[in-house]
This record gives C-alpha cells, sequence and structure tokens, in this order.
C-alpha cells in the first residue's frame, strides 16, 4: 500500500469548518484508492490544520520522527 502525507493547512482566514470538512472528504478519497494517509491528528491543532509551512514542519518533525523542535529567539 502506498503511503502519503497530508498538509491540512488554514492561512488563519479560512473558515475553520472547510478545513474540517475539506479533511474528511481526503481522507475519504484516499481510503476509495487504497493510499495511507499519514496526516496530524485532528486534536494537535484546531481541526488538524496547520497555518504556516514552519507549523507543518514542526508538527511532522515532533509527531511522526518524534525530534523535539527547539525554538530559538
Amino acid at each position: 500500500m502506498t503511503t502519503l502525507g497530508i498538509i491540512i493547512g488554514n492561512r488563519g482566514f479560512f473558515p475553520a469548518h472547510l478545513c474540517e470538512a475539506g479533511r474528511r472528504e481526503i481522507l475519504q478519497a484516499f481510503e476509495k484508492a487504497e493510499l495511507k494517509a499519514v496526516t496530524l491528528p485532528v486534536e494537535a491543532t484546531r481541526f488538524g490544520a496547520v497555518e504556516s509551512l514552519a507549523g507543518a514542519i514542526e508538527d511532522a518533525l515532533s509527531t511522526y520522527l518524534g525530534w523535539q523542535v527547539y525554538h530559538h529567539g
């Protein structure tokens, strides 16, 4: 089975319910296509969406690789 990563994004101005509905539709499409999805747990952020590329990278590193992310500055 092929595994693909999914980043659900919200730039902070889209209605949050669109992230929730889009996430559900994407995961259903993956299941139908027999693809395994790797994505943030919905509880990790608001509706499981990230608002920046930096946030997406940080969440991926900490959630799936177990890396500790340090903030400098």
